[in-house]
């Protein structure tokens, strides 16, 4: 009976370690499908999910009367992309996204601003807490890094949750739409001034 009982724990032990470890994974994988594999950014799961809950959060700030804090979303498309990936190959191209990512990453506040490759040649940037007038000082200093770098250029849009009245479907158009205006009346230049 005591050998019995002893075999028991050491199984229970052993299944408990197991557990724990596939728990681990299964953490591990939820994070991966939410990571751009080439850019090691946010992906587009990672934009929706964040985006939600964003949405969410001042809806029902906005319900128990509370002031809620912005939230603030940047479209960037880089131009050109197709002609460098045509001209210089796919490897050169693949190097402008990490890059552009690493900027867009370098320049965000932890835990608050959210870079994602949203697509192809194009990335969005959720800014928690940021405002129209933050996302502008964003963009612009993206654009002063982007001096460096010849062969990369970008056009932007930005719009904010309470522009499109806590809608995140209705967010991601405006900025679209905006980052498109920008594209035709600058013909797609974002250089700081």
């Amino acid at each position: 009976m005591v050998g019995n009982k002893s075999s028991v724990m050491q199984e229970n032990a052993e299944l408990r370690l197991r557990i724990r470890s596939l728990e681990s994974k299964v953490s591990e994988l939820e994070k991966l499908v939410r990571i751009d594999t080439m850019t090691g950014i946010g992906n587009k799961q990672a934009y929706r999910e964040i985006l939600e809950e964003e949405s969410g959060r001042m809806r029902r700030d906005l319900m128990d009367g509370k002031a809620s804090s912005e939230v603030a979303l940047l479209f960037f498309d880089l131009d050109g992309f197709k002609k460098l990936n045509d001209t210089k190959g796919h490897e050169e191209g693949d190097a402008a996204l990490k890059l552009f990512a690493s900027i867009l990453q370098s320049h965000s506040r932890k835990g608050y601003d959210v870079p994602i490759r949203y697509g192809g040649d194009e990335f969005v940037v959720i800014m928690k807490r940021g405002t129209h007038e933050a996302a502008e000082r964003y963009a612009k200093k993206v654009a002063d890094e982007l001096e460096w770098y010849p062969d990369i250029n970008a056009s932007f849009g930005i719009a904010t949750l309470s522009e499109a009245e806590g809608n995140a479907d209705a967010l991601v158009r405006m900025a679209d739409r905006r980052m498109y205006s920008m594209k035709r009346e600058l013909k797609g230049i974002l250089r700081s001034e």
